[in-house]
């Protein structure tokens, strides 16, 4: 792509989906960009936009949804709702901790024996 230098035309190919940053490529392009009457849709990427001021025809949005979300124009493909559930397991919060900290650890022991045999 890097050396292409003048024609580019994706027009009437039926593609779809985001336009691929790897577009910017076409550094040496000065003269026709043309993807329309296909079904791309979402922002152009940023590598895409910065060619429009070295080019003599950049057409871009006829007959596409250049700007809209995909998944509003390919709702079979792509959907715009977020996961409802998570995608890994959580972890409760533990209990909170006590506002002073002690040196060393406090241990509790009922009424009975500690793990090493003696008496609480």
């Amino acid at each position: 792509l890097s050396s292409m230098s003048y024609y580019f035309y994706l027009h009437t190919n039926s593609f779809s989906g985001s336009l691929p940053s790897q577009l910017g490529l076409l550094s040496l392009a000065t003269g026709n960009i043309e993807y329309t009457s296909n079904s791309f849709c979402g922002d152009l990427p940023s590598q895409v936009t910065a060619l429009s001021s070295q080019t003599l025809d950049w057409v871009t949005t006829t007959q596409t949804y250049i700007g809209t979300p995909c998944c509003v124009v390919l709702s079979s493909i792509y959907t715009c709702s977020p996961t409802l559930v998570p995608t890994s397991p959580t972890t409760l919060p533990t209990s909170i901790p006590s506002s002073v900290p002690t040196s060393v650890p406090t241990v509790h022991c009922e009424s009975g024996l500690y793990l090493d045999g003696t008496v609480c």
